[in-house]
C-alpha cells in the first residue's frame, strides 16, 4: 500500500489479506462496499437518534424555562368557590 492509496483500498487490501488471498479482487470489493454501506447507515441512525434526543431535551427546557401561573390557572378553574 502507498502513501496515496484510499481508505477504500485499504480496506479492500485488509480484506483480502484477512481472507488470506483465497478471494478475488471483486468479492474483496463487494465485501468493501457492503461494509462501508453498514458503516454509513449507522452512523445516519445515531446521528438521527442525537438529534431526536437533543430535541427533546431542548423541548423540556423551553417548557421548564416558561413562567407558570398557579394564581391565574385556580381563578379560571370551574372548581373554586366565588
Amino acid at each position: 500500500m502507498t502513501s496515496k492509496s484510499t481508505a477504500y483500498d485499504n480496506l479492500v487490501s485488509i480484506i483480502k489479506d484477512r481472507h488470506g488471498g483465497t478471494i478475488s479482487d471483486r468479492e474483496a470489493h463487494r465485501l468493501a462496499r457492503n461494509l462501508m454501506g453498514y458503516c454509513e447507515l449507522a452512523f445516519k441512525v445515531g446521528s438521527k437518534k442525537y438529534q431526536k434526543n437533543l430535541d427533546n431535551q431542548l423541548q423540556c427546557n423551553s417548557l421548564l424555562a416558561q413562567p407558570h401561573d398557579a394564581e391565574a390557572e385556580l381563578s379560571n378553574s370551574s372548581n373554586t368557590k366565588k
